[in-house]
């Protein structure tokens, strides 16, 4: 896979896994645009790669932070060809008769409203230069209703439902959109226990960000 001249942004860069997939498009040519409310991490791991890299403050739940990040993308490397929405947090594990309104609400302003408000302002820049390729990082969690709380249950269905709208409004303008649930995809540690193989998925991630994925839209890899 080959990513010369192409600018990926990358949203939750900051996280385990966010770095590797930051490492596999770095090491393909890419552009890398690094969007994490862990600024520190965020820069650190900027400077690693050098100079086709920079990192960009985001709470994906604010909109001027979101703006702001497009805007210094498109600034540095003049287009975005790739977004990777990989910001996300859990929730509780509280039911429906527990849970209260302002977990529920902050959980989907991050892992539902997020990837939309990132969405909504590639698309313009997806537009004007020909297409684009979107990667979710949803959950296992997206398609059942036993691996998480209610807030989390519901906006990782969200995001598989964005996922899905998106692909199907937007492939005749060259715009692909899927999402991988990680979660799916474990390994085992030391001690035998299971845990996500974040180098695999990352490169299920970054395979569907290539142009070697052109004919796979509106996809959940779970």
């Amino acid at each position: 896979m080959s990513f010369e001249n192409k600018t990926a942004v990358i949203i939750g860069g900051a996280n385990e896994l966010g770095k590797r997939i930051i490492e596999l498009l770095a090491e393909n040519g890419a552009n890398i645009v690094i969007a994490d409310a862990d600024e520190t991490r965020a820069e650190s791991l900027a400077s690693s790669i050098g100079r086709n890299a920079l990192s960009v403050p985001c709470d994906v739940s604010l909109q001027y932070e979101v703006d702001r990040v497009f805007l210094e993308a498109v600034r540095a490397f003049s287009k975005v060809d790739i977004l990777i929405n990989n910001a996300g947090v859990l929730d509780k594990r509280q039911s429906a008769e527990t849970v209260v309104d302002d977990e529920f609400e902050t959980v989907m302003a991050i892992n539902a409203h997020g990837p939309l408000r990132t969405i909504r302002k590639a698309l313009p820049i997806f537009f004007e230069h020909g297409g684009g390729a979107i990667v979710n990082v949803s959950s296992p969690a997206g398609e059942r209703g036993d691996t998480g709380g209610i807030a989390y249950t519901a906006s990782k269905h969200a995001l598989n439902g964005i996922t899905r709208h998106v692909a199907h409004q937007y492939q005749a303008h060259g715009i692909r959109c899927n999402a991988v649930a990680p979660g799916a995809y474990t390994t085992t540690d030391k001690d035998g226990k299971p845990r996500v193989d974040f180098d695999a998925a990352a490169r299920l991630i970054v395979y569907l960000a290539s142009e070697e994925a052109h004919m796979l839209n509106g996809v959940i890899m779970s």
